[in-house]
Parts: structure tokens; C-alpha cells; sequence
């Protein structure tokens, strides 16, 4: 048992094995607790009354202002600025930066970098004429000593800002902030870093680093969602132009002109995140009372994973992305954090995923909001593992125990490996041939998503020489094609005289393609624009297991079918 699983109550309600904490993390009790006393004891707007419980909301606001700061390393409480995260600071920054304060024409990024410190930065670049220049990274992501040095090279005086990850969400690398840092001050360049993956896992200390400004969100640090903090240097702030009006952030209006508050007051318009940033306070408390020991537990566990997964990596099975699979990472640690990205050849990372939450472990699969590395990486997406202090040596195990299966699957014949227990092959003869109403008579997700792993093959599969642009469909998780094929070219792929044939690298998503085209050839022809895709799914009792995400993709699946049909005819 974790020393720390027991002050997280999450935990005390799900047996899931939750892997996915940089994504988000859980709450931990202290936080809540912080949160419940504002609501429950002193519930009063800051800043504006002169009665108790007001008088108390302001203190606890301003006192959690004081300990973010002190968290931070940052020398005064005023260079706080509470936000809803780290996508909301960086706006703040890119939409109040004024041209004339910044010398050079480029903006320096790490190809690795979240997209919420990337398309900002993009507007901002766009807006004013600027060019944006990533550093990159070595093989499979990492970040060494040629990389370092490469780095510190590109940062000249034509360099206006450079913006990166203190900690990458999508690889585990820490970055040499604090040196790149001290070279863009010695050219004249602003330093903004993304810090979100950093303060959960390693000491930050935003004095030591000199950065400009440094960005943070609650909760990726134990804390609630909806709340984080921008530090920012005290002048540099003053430069800024608030892209928010309204409440509070004044101290005089007139009918014709308004006159701004001191920072930080002048950057929080309306009611601000109360309980949020109390919260987000108790978090930090928490973490910077134990950060030793949270140190400890994520690198020991982050070790064993590692010793159990390396083998398959030599094996080339895998491939581990990022610092966190070279031979640095045993001996200098701070490299990564307890983080470990991976993809494996020839299976889609939904699919990884799936299989994955097919066993009750939530792990992430995807882009990672960081499209550009993965197109530099060369692979649609990856895998992700993220280990935090209330991880356990029995979730790393589970996770092991799920991956064997997962190779074990996919080495045998398809059909025999996802059929197993016994108990469900013996059910499955006893199902409809008809995908939907086999789908809909399975009783669980696992039953379900076996399914749908089963009728990926019935999928009528688009040839490899028709995927292309004009056949893909975008928005969707995973790539899909697909193509209305007409008479005449029936003969060359031996299809019926109107046919849609489709792909994903997905297998699952090829089943989700091969339910969906099944409905949609069970309608007339003049219906099938009308068919309501998400009522059916809901009916076949799919919509549940759906995220959002998979949901808008199959929405712009059904979209293109009813596009091609129009077109048809």
C-alpha cells in the first residue's frame, strides 16, 4: 500500500487502477476538506464586504496567494495571479503582450510542446509577423547533452520569446529550464514556461530558474479543476494589458475611461475561483511537506516498471519514448519524471487503451495534445503511463499483467484470443450474426469490446491505394477513411454496385465502422441522412463506454456517409 493512498478518497470509491495522473490527478483530502470549509463555514465573495464571513473569504484568498508564492519561489505574493490553469495563463500572456516590449522576430518552442503552449503562440506569431522555431529532440524524444547544447545554441538575438515545458506532459523529459532560462535573459528574450507537469513531481523554484513567467495548473497537483496560477516578474506584468474587463480589476470608472488596479488585482476580473485557489493552496502545503518522500515512491516505482517493461523494449515488442528509457535516467534521475510513453508496432493506441480499460486499468492513448511531436516521432500517437504518489507496486503489476495479455492476444488468431474466458466463447455462438443486435445482448463493456474486435474483420476494407486525402475523414481519434465505391469499379475490388468500404489503423475503431455501415446499409436509400447515429449506439448500449472525443469522431463519420450518398445520387 501507497504511504499516501489513503489521503486521496477517490480511491476509497473505485478499484480502478488509475494510471493516468498526468492527465489528471486525484484530489487529495486535504484540498477538499479546504475547499468544503470555504463553502460550508465563510461562503462570501472577496474583496467587497465589510461583514465576517467576507472579511474571512478575503483573508484565506490573499493567505492562499501567500503559500502559492512561497511554493513557487517567488519573492512576493503580488506576482500571483490566479487563473482557471495553464491554457488560461498563457492566453493571458500571448493576448496581453505588447510587440513594441519584444526585440527579435522568433519564437523558440520544444517540438514536444501541449498545444496550450503552442497555438497561442502560433495567434501571437501570426498576429505580429513572427516565425516560430522549435528545438528539437534526439531519437524517440529524448533530451541529452547534444540536444541540451543544441538548445542553448538556437536562443540568439533574434529569438523575441522562448515558451517551453518545464516538464513534457507527452514524454516525461525535464527540461534544462534554468539554463535556457539564464541565456534568454543574456539576449534580451521573454521566458515563459509551461510548468503543469512540474510541481506534483520536482522542487520549482521560480527565483532560481529567472524565467519571466511560469504557469501552473491545480489539477495536474492534487487540487480541484478550474483553478491554477500564473507567476509573473513584477515589471513584466506591469507590461501586460488585462484581455479580460470587467468587476473588481479596477479601481475608478468613468463613463469614458476606467482606471486599472495594481497587479495582481487588475488580471482577476468577476468572482474569481474562490474555493479553488484555497484548495490549490492545501495541495501545495501538502506536496511541499512531502516532496522527499513523493520523490522516492515515484522514482522506486518507476524503476520497477521499468525493469519489468525494459525486456520487452530489447526485444523491440515496444519502444519506450522520451529520457525515461536511456541508461541516464538509472543514474540522473532528474531527467524524467515518473512518467513512461510507448508504442508498440502494428497496434493502434486506442487499442491499447481499450484493452487496458477492458481490464480495469486507465492508462492514456492518443496525441497527448502534442500533435507536432508525434509527427516528428513519425507515429499517429502513443501510450501513456503516468505514475503519482498514491501509485502502488500492485498497480504497476496489474498494468504488467494486462500488457503480457494484450502481446499474448495479439500473437494468437484473433477470434481465439478476444473470445476467451470460456464462458463467453460458449455464449457467443448463441449470438445474433447481426453486429448490432450481438452488440446490444452483450452484457458488459468487455463483452462488448470483444465484440467489436470480432466484427473489425467483417469490415469492408478500403484498399490501401484509395486512403487517401480526399477519402480521409478528420476529426475522429484514430485516422479512418472511407469511400462510396460505385459500378465501375466493382470489378476491380469485386464489390456490390454501391458499397461503402472504410479504414482505421484501430481495430476497434474498424468494428465501431463496420456496426455503423451495417445500420447504415438497413436503410433506404433516402433515410439514411436522418438516421440518428448516437440513439442507435444508445440502443446497442455503446454510447456509455463513449468519450466525448470518440462520439464527435463517429458524429463526422455519419456526417461523410450521408455527404457521399448525396453525392451519389
Amino acid at each position: 500500500m501507497s504511504l499516501f493512498k489513503a489521503l486521496f478518497p477517490f480511491f476509497d470509491a473505485s478499484n480502478e487502477v488509475y494510471l493516468d495522473s498526468a492527465a489528471t490527478s486525484q484530489r487529495v483530502n486535504a484540498s477538499l476538506l479546504a475547499m468544503q470549509e470555504y463553502y460550508c463555514q465563510y461562503n462570501a465573495n472577496v474583496h467587497r464586504g465589510g461583514y465576517v464571513s467576507a472579511r474571512l473569504a478575503s483573508n484565506k484568498y490573499e493567505d492562499a496567494r501567500t503559500v502559492v508564492a512561497e511554493f513557487l519561489g517567488a519573492a512576493d505574493a503580488s506576482q500571483i495571479i490566479f487563473t482557471s490553469g495553464t491554457t488560461d495563463a498563457i492566453n493571458l500572456i500571448a493576448n496581453g503582450l505588447n510587440i513594441a516590449d519584444l526585440q527579435g522576430s522568433e519564437i523558440l518552442l520544444f517540438e514536444s510542446e501541449h498545444h496550450a503552449n503552442l497555438l497561442p503562440w502560433q495567434h501571437f506569431a501570426a498576429k505580429y509577423s513572427l516565425s516560430l522555431t522549435r528545438i528539437k529532440l534526439g531519437d524517440n524524444g529524448t533530451f541529452n547533452q547534444q540536444e541540451r547544447k543544441a538548445a542553448l545554441a538556437s536562443i540568439t538575438r533574434n529569438v523575441a520569446i522562448v515558451a517551453m515545458a518545464h516538464v513534457s506532459n507527452a514524454l516525461g523529459n525535464i527540461y534544462p529550464v534554468t539554463e535556457l532560462c539564464k541565456r534568454a535573459a543574456e539576449v534580451g528574450a521573454l521566458s515563459v514556461i509551461d510548468g503543469t507537469q512540474a510541481p506534483a513531481h520536482i522542487t520549482v523554484d521560480v527565483s532560481a530558474i529567472h524565467c519571466d513567467f511560469y504557469a501552473i495548473s491545480g489539477h495536474k497537483m492534487y487540487a480541484g479543476t478550474g483553478i491554477g496560477a500564473l507567476y509573473g516578474k513584477k515589471h513584466c506584468l506591469e507590461k501586460l494589458t488585462p484581455s479580460k474587463l470587467g468587476g473588481e480589476m479596477i479601481s475608478h470608472v468613468t463613463w469614458d475611461a476606467y482606471v486599472l488596479q495594481p497587479v495582481p488585482g487588475r488580471f482577476e476580473a468577476g468572482t474569481p475561483n474562490i474555493a479553488g485557489a484555497i484548495g490549490l493552496a492545501a495541495a501545495a502545503t501538502f506536496i511541499q511537506a512531502n516532496l522527499q518522500r513523493i520523490q522516492e515512491t515515484e522514482l522506486a516505482l518507476a524503476l520497477y516498471l521499468l525493469d519489468k517493461i525494459n525486456p520487452l523494449a530489447r526485444s523491440q515488442k515496444l519502444v519506450i519514448l522520451g529520457n525515461i528509457g536511456t541508461p541516464e535516467y538509472f543514474t540522473k534521475e532528474s531527467s524524467a519524471i515518473a512518467l513512461l510513453s510507448f508504442y508498440i508496432p502494428k497496434i493502434h493506441a486506442n487499442d491499447i487503451a481499450a484493452h487496458f480499460a477492458s481490464h480495469g486499468v486507465a492508462i492514456r492513448a492518443g496525441h497527448h495534445c502534442a500533435m507536432p511531436l508525434m509527427q516528428s516521432l513519425s507515429i499517429e500517437g502513443c501510450a501513456r503511463i503516468s505514475i503519482a504518489c498514491y501509485t502502488t507496486y500492485q498497480d504497476i503489476d496489474a498494468f504488467v499483467v494486462s500488457l503480457d495479455q494484450l502481446f499474448q492476444e495479439s500473437a494468437n488468431d484473433d477470434r481465439k484470443a478476444i473470445t476467451k474466458p470460456k464462458q463467453f466463447a460458449k455464449s457467443l455462438s448463441a449470438l445474433p450474426t447481426n453486429i448490432g443486435d450481438a452488440v446490444s445482448q452483450a452484457p458488459d463493456w468487455n463483452a462488448k469490446h470483444r465484440l467489436l474486435l470480432i466484427h473489425s474483420k467483417s469490415l469492408a476494407t478500403l484498399p490501401t491505394h484509395q486512403r487517401t486525402v480526399a477519402t480521409e475523414i478528420t476529426g475522429c481519434e484514430a485516422r479512418v477513411w472511407m469511400s462510396l465505391i460505385h459500378s465501375d469499379e466493382k470489378q476491380a475490388i469485386n464489390a456490390s454496385k454501391r458499397k461503402l468500404y472504410a479504414y482505421s489503423e484501430s481495430k476497434v475503431i474498424r468494428g465501431i465502422l463496420a456496426l455503423i455501415i451495417e445500420k447504415v446499409n438497413q436503410l433506404p436509400y433516402e433515410e439514411v441522412s436522418r438516421l440518428d447515429i448516437h440513439q442507435y449506439l444508445n440502443q446497442v448500449g455503446l454510447s456509455h463506454y463513449f468519450s466525448q472525443g470518440r462520439r464527435d469522431g463517429i458524429s463526422q463519420v455519419i456526417q461523410a456517409i450521408c455527404k457521399k450518398y448525396t453525392q451519389a445520387s
